[in-house]
């Protein structure tokens, strides 16, 4: 992959190297994409719309808190968001 999204993917600490990022459903608010690695792996990636949440940082810290308190309630591993850190 080239471009700008192969320089915004290589801020992720991904699994493999990504082979397709491509648009993902038909949201409103936010932009979301399809990203598969080499390894098989297939991640979920949304461009956050700032003008609808000016303050991304808190936005990014309450999914955070939350993701941990769900993950804390169930033992299925991928009943629950899993936040790849950039």
């Amino acid at each position: 992959m080239e471009g700008l999204h192969s320089q915004i993917l290589a801020q992720f600490q991904l699994i493999g190297n990504p082979i397709s990022c491509e648009r993902y459903g038909f949201g409103h608010i936010n932009e979301t994409y399809l990203v598969v690695t080499d390894a098989g792996l297939r991640y979920i990636l949304q461009k956050i719309n700032n003008h609808v949440f000016p303050n991304v940082a808190q936005l990014q810290h309450n999914i955070a808190a939350v993701t941990a308190y769900l993950r804390k309630q169930t033992d299925e591993k991928h009943g629950v968001l899993t936040l790849v850190p950039t």
